[in-house]
C-alpha cells in the first residue's frame, strides 16, 4: 500500500507531458523486452537443433601415464574461448555396448579441424572423426532401457575451484574399468565460453570501495577475502560448465559421483537428478541479460569455471 501511495504521489507531481514521456518509455521497454526474448528463443532453437560433429580421442596410456598436461589444456581452453561465437563443446567419456572411450563434440564444423590439430600434437594422443549417426548417446534412447541422469551444480556462483591437477579423467577411467559388463554410463562435460571479465571487475571495484568501515576505517576482512577470491577467479577467461552423468541405474551414478569432489576448493559440485534428453545434455543456454535472474531462481544448470580450473580438471 505504501508503494502504491508513493507511486501516486510521484505520478501526479508530473506534468501531462512528462506522464506521456514515461508511458512511451515503458512501452518501448516492454516492446524491446519482447523482441529480445523472441530473438533469444529463435536463436536458441536454431542452435539447439544444429548437428554435432564428433571427434574420438585415442590415448596411448604408455605415453600419457603420469603426464600432467593441465597447463596445456588451460592454453587449449583459452584458444577455444570465443565469446562472440560462443561455441558449445563437450568432453565425454562413454562405457556402452557399442562404444567405449572418449569423444569431443562441437556444433561448429570449423572447430573440428582446430581441435584435431591441437590434440594430435600432444604426445600419446590421436584422433578419429566419426559420423553423427554413430553418436554414443543414442544408446540411451532405446525405450526398453531404464535411464538415470544427474547434473552437478556449484554451491557458489563465482567461487573458485581447484587450480592444480585433479586427475579427474584418469580416476573416472579407473572406476569405469571396475564396473560390471552390464553397467553402462556416459559422462558429458558441456562447456560454453562467456565474457564475465568486465562484470567481475565492476564487482571487485564495488567491494574495494566498501572494504573500509565508514566509522572506524577498519578493513572489512570478509570483503577483502571476497576481493582476493574474485580477483583470482578473474585472472583467466571464463566458461559456463554443465557436468552430467547418464547411466543404466542409479548405483552406477553413485559410484562415480564422488569423483566430482576432486575439483572442490571453496566451491563444490553437488548432484541434482534430471530427466534424460540427448540434445539438452549437450546444450547450455547462451549468456543473456537474464543470467543473474535465472541463477538466483535456481533455474541455471551451469557453473562458472575459468580456463585454469578447467585445465586442472579436464586434461587427459
Amino acid at each position: 500500500m505504501a508503494i502504491y501511495n508513493s507511486f501516486n504521489t510521484f505520478w501526479y507531481k508530473l506534468s501531462s507531458q512528462q506522464q506521456v514521456i514515461v508511458i512511451w518509455v515503458l512501452i518501448f521497454a516492454v516492446v524491446t523486452f519482447i523482441i529480445y526474448t523472441i530473438y533469444l528463443i529463435i536463436t536458441g532453437i536454431i542452435e539447439y537443433n544444429k548437428p554435432i560433429h564428433i571427434i574420438k580421442i585415442l590415448i596411448n596410456d604408455n605415453y600419457r601415464e603420469g603426464v600432467d598436461s593441465s597447463e596445456e589444456f588451460n592454453n587449449l581452453f583459452s584458444m577455444l574461448h570465443t565469446p562472440f561465437q560462443s561455441d558449445i563443446l563437450t568432453i565425454e567419456i562413454h562405457k556402452l555396448p557399442a562404444f567405449e572411450g572418449m569423444i569431443i563434440t562441437t556444433r561448429n564444423k570449423s572447430k573440428v579441424e582446430f581441435i584435431s590439430g591441437i590434440l594430435t600434437n600432444m604426445e600419446g594422443v590421436s584422433i578419429e572423426k566419426i559420423q553423427e549417426y554413430q553418436d554414443p548417446l543414442q544408446y540411451f534412447e532405446a525405450k526398453s532401457i531404464e535411464v538415470k541422469s544427474s547434473i552437478f551444480k556449484s554451491t557458489k556462483r563465482y567461487g573458485n575451484f581447484k587450480r592444480t591437477s585433479t586427475k579427474f579423467i584418469p580416476n573416472i577411467q579407473k572406476i569405469i574399468k571396475e564396473l560390471s559388463k552390464k553397467e553402462y554410463l556416459s559422462i558429458i562435460l558441456t562447456i560454453r565460453p562467456v565474457n564475465l571479465k568486465q562484470k567481475l571487475d565492476i564487482k571487485i571495484g564495488e567491494l574495494r570501495y566498501k572494504v573500509y568501515d565508514n566509522k572506524n576505517k577498519v578493513p572489512n576482512q570478509h570483503k577483502q577475502h571476497q576481493i582476493e577470491k574474485l580477483t583470482q577467479k578473474n585472472e583467466y577467461l571464463m566458461y559456463l560448465v554443465k557436468p552430467q552423468i547418464v547411466a543404466s541405474n542409479k548405483e552406477v551414478i553413485q559410484k562415480l559421483a564422488g569423483s566430482f569432489n576432486l575439483v572442490s576448493n571453496e566451491n563444490t559440485l553437488y548432484q541434482v537428478n534430471t530427466k534424460y534428453n540427448t540434445k539438452n545434455h549437450r546444450f547450455i543456454i547462451n549468456q543473456s541479460i537474464f543470467t543473474t535472474l535465472i541463477y538466483w531462481l535456481g533455474l541455471s544448470k551451469s557453473s562458472y569455471m575459468n580456463t585454469k580450473e578447467l585445465g586442472s580438471w579436464l586434461y587427459f
